[in-house]
């Protein structure tokens, strides 16, 4: 059995070990190089393309109740478990077989395993990963049925020329422009 000291030790190489990855994590992928794009027009969405509500029914929780529920969840989870909700990762970490850069655009049994065994916090989606607005609500719905807990879904979209969902037509979205063509609109006072 470990000492204490031992434990603390471990636990601090552990925690750099995570916030070393973090940043690794935080630091890659993003490029605003690139061919410029051309702005698409403003898209409204067709009643058949509203979204749906989902399954889940919504329960209004105060926020004591919210309080109370989220402390009774901290509770189960282990350290490890606590620790892996602070990662937002790239489909890749999830299923290591094509290596660490491949264009999924669906939900691997690869992927179905390490979300059942790591209970990560969240995932981030590239353009390799976003195809048409159906087949990407659909790798979203697989990848939160599959995970422990529910998962943060983000997207490398800065805006300007890193826009992965505006770039993409088949998304049938609005393009804003970045933000710092909006900064320097709000200091010259004119609000978008």
């Amino acid at each position: 059995m470990m000492s204490d000291r031992n434990v603390i030790k471990y636990c601090k190489r552990f925690l750099a070990l995570c916030i070393v990855t973090g940043l690794l994590f935080t630091t890659t992928g993003c490029s605003v190089f690139g061919p410029k794009q051309k702005p698409y027009k403003t898209y409204k969405p067709s009643v058949s393309e509203t979204p749906v509500a989902s399954e889940q029914p919504v329960v209004n929780l105060s926020e004591e109740q919210a309080g109370e529920f989220a402390r009774r969840y901290l509770a189960k989870m282990t350290t490890e478990q606590k620790v892996a909700q602070l990662f937002v990762v790239k489909l890749e970490e999830l299923d290591g077989s094509q290596g660490g850069y491949y264009e999924f655009r669906k939900c691997t049994k690869g992927m179905k395993t390490t979300l059942s065994q790591i209970p990560v916090g969240g995932v981030v989606l590239f353009s390799r990963n976003i195809s048409t607005r159906k087949k990407t609500s659909k790798l979203i719905q697989r990848l939160q049925v599959n995970s422990q807990t529910p998962l943060f879904v983000t997207v490398d979209e800065e805006g300007g020329s890193v826009a992965r969902i505006a770039s993409n037509k088949k998304m049938k979205t609005t393009k804003f422009p970045d933000g710092r063509k909006h900064w320097q609109d709000e200091r010259r006072g004119i609000r978008l």
